[in-house]
């Protein structure tokens, strides 16, 4: 329902029914300035932090075993113990690291001068992180700060969401194996993130009253105004905005493809199947952004590591995957021809050598899944030779150089790519890395059922009038404006129908809300307080009336009444619950007399189904 079209519409109606007017308070000397008010700060209390508990375990249906441990920090202990338990790599000053070897290797570092402002991994979590989960301490740890609004309250909560689902996982699933690869690592971490986050948006949409179903469907949507550790928050300036392209790609791609992915495999099979995930965890970057490949089994083809050619020594090796595939050619084509030619990987493998002069060089051997695939990818670097600079690490003593002369070979599903080494060199060692492919894997499907198309909602529409019948096709519903009452649509409300000369007013509107008791409660509340604050403004006061069941021409429904104390004006709300109670349709009447009650029923009994409750809304409301 649109509450702000439902508070406007009650406003304007005891404007119309009430003469009052609310004090105007004690006179201002001129040029007096206003009083301001105290600014008000909110915090996430004991009480509340129980209730995200208890209500993630409810959206997620994971009960917990033992109870969740939440512990507020003061800011800088929370950035002490986010970065206490990092590992860093040792390196010594003009020491090579393999981090550093893969990001020059493969040109994912600017050249020397063009570096500054980066940041580092440390100081884009530093800004960026505002809860987590230790499974050391199994606890979550979040930051105990005052808030400056209940939108960063929601945020805190919708954070604390998604760290008490890692508290959960822990105490449900196994502790994940060693990865084999970087790729592996990442693709392990999107099962666990985007759990997580399908766990924040199930508690989001359940806050809002939304059915699992249609929050999942609409999961991006749902999730996009909750930052955490891998999103900005769209500042121009922050650490995250000025991290290496491949930083921040690899933050961002556990959290919201991961998302896509656990959203689709519940989609084919409920929080069951998401729960069977963690016996057979997703193996590459390629199995998360094709869930449909993930639920088939089919796993990357196995390479060796690739042999330095003679007077080198190995610095790195490593799987680079899909993700890193795509990141890696977006710096020389098209973002579209940089997805298209990644979407065929099947696996690979890479070695860069640190040689004489502590010049570097990169061989790379990828698999594909048709030769079609391998042809794309062989043609793309092909085209991107004008990417290949000469680079270097930029260490003060003895610098790692990288050279710009590439060579790329395709065998088949196979194609071999070179970088850095002279070009007979080169050219021997492509046609050498052709041998490190291993048999293509068979398949070992997680599950038969298929992942349902995710066609586009049908976004909700508004209704029309043609003289005094109302239609609205979304709804499938007609109805008629009473004779001597004007009807007009929008306005966030589908249907207002009015006298002016006199306090008898209807209003039909959609609540996306379930029909659950607990939720209609929410709505009667909501309504109840907004009616109460109006009133109170003209120094009145409202009595409850009561409700229950009731019998409406679109078929079973609830209500509730209010009547301002002293006079005859009366409010009523009626629920009529469409699609399986993923939502209802809503009517609201504003009468001054019995008489004018009957005319509001009478339009109420006007309204019917004109296709037999086959509603396009239910495929909005309660997608598949």
């Amino acid at each position: 329902m649109r509450r702000r079209g439902l508070h406007g519409l009650l406003a304007l109606w005891l404007g119309a029914g009430c003469n009052g007017a609310a004090p105007a308070g004690p006179p201002r000397s001129p040029g007096e300035p206003a009083a301001s008010a105290p600014r008000r700060t909110f915090t996430l209390g004991d009480r509340a932090i129980e209730e995200v508990v208890r209500a993630v375990s409810a959206a997620r249906q994971l009960s917990p075993t033992r109870p969740v441990a939440v512990e507020r920090l003061d800011k800088a202990r929370f950035v002490e113990r986010l970065l206490g338990n990092r590992d860093e790599e040792p390196s010594s000053e003009g020491s090579l690291s393999s981090e550093a070897a893969f990001l020059l290797g493969f040109n994912f570092l600017p050249q020397p001068g063009q570096r500054g402002g980066l940041s580092t991994v440390d100081e884009v979590l530093k800004e960026q992180v505002v809860g987590f989960y230790s499974r050391t301490a199994d606890k979550v740890f979040i930051p105990d700060v005052a808030l400056a609004s209940e939108d960063d309250l929601l945020e805190q909560r919708a954070v604390l969401a998604h760290e008490v689902q890692h508290a959960l996982q822990a105490q449900h699933f196994p502790d994940m194996p060693e990865a084999k690869s970087s790729d592996e690592a990442i693709a392990q971490l999107a099962l666990v993130e985007g759990d997580a986050m399908v766990a924040m948006g199930a508690w989001l949409g359940a806050e809002a009253g939304a059915p699992v179903g249609r929050t999942l469907r609409r999961i991006v949507e749902v999730t996009r105004r909750i930052p955490l550790a891998s999103v900005t928050r769209g500042e121009a300036s922050t650490k995250l905005d000025k991290a290496l392209d491949l930083t921040k790609k690899r933050l961002e791609f556990p959290y919201r493809d991961g998302m896509l992915l656990v959203t689709d495999v519940y989609r084919a099979g409920g929080f069951p199947l998401v729960d069977r995930m963690y016996t057979r965890l997703p193996r590459s970057t390629e199995q998360v952004l094709h869930p449909e490949k993930y639920l088939a089994g089919e796993p990357p083809r196995p390479f060796a590591d690739p042999r330095p050619p003679p007077g080198y020594a190995l610095s790195a090796a490593d799987t680079l995957g899909e993700l890193d595939t795509r990141i890696l050619l977006e710096r020389c084509v098209a973002a579209e021809v940089a997805e298209r030619a990644a979407a065929g990987w099947a696996g690979d493998r890479f070695g860069v050598f640190a040689g004489p002069d502590r010049r570097l060089a990169t061989a790379w051997i990828s698999a594909w899944d048709t030769e079609k695939d391998a042809e794309e990818l062989e043609a793309t670097l092909g085209q991107s030779a004008a990417c290949w600079h000469e680079n270097a690490l930029g260490v003060e003593r003895g610098d790692y150089t990288i050279g710009a002369n590439i060579a790329v070979r395709r065998q088949g599903k196979l194609v071999a790519f070179v970088r850095g080494l002279p070009e007979g060199v080169g050219a021997a060692l492509a046609s050498h890395l052709f041998t490190l492919a291993g048999p293509e894997p068979k398949p070992t499907p997680l599950t038969d059922r298929p992942i349902p198309p995710r066609v586009r909602l049908p976004e909700p529409t508004p209704g029309r009038l043609e003289g005094d019948v109302y239609r609205n096709g979304w709804l499938d519903v007609v109805g008629r404006v009473p004779q001597g009452m004007l009807g007009h649509v929008g306005g966030g409300v589908e249907l207002v129908v009015e006298r002016p000369d006199a306090l008898v007013r209807g209003g039909m509107s959609v609540s996306t809300r379930i029909t659950s008791d607990a939720e209609n409660e929410k709505t009667f509340g909501e309504v109840q307080a907004s009616f109460v604050r109006d009133v109170a403004e003209l120094s009145m006061r409202v009595e409850a009336l009561g409700g229950g069941p009731v019998t409406t021409a679109l078929g079973a429904g609830v209500e509730r009444a209010w009547r301002v104390a002293g006079t005859s004006m009366e409010l009523r709300l009626v629920l009529v619950p469409i699609c399986a109670g993923t939502g209802s349709i809503v009517f609201v009447q504003a009468y001054g007399d019995p008489y004018a009650r009957s005319v509001l029923d009478g339009w109420m009994d006007s309204f019917r189904w004109t296709n037999g409750r086959n509603l396009t809304a239910c495929d909005f409301l309660d997608p598949k």
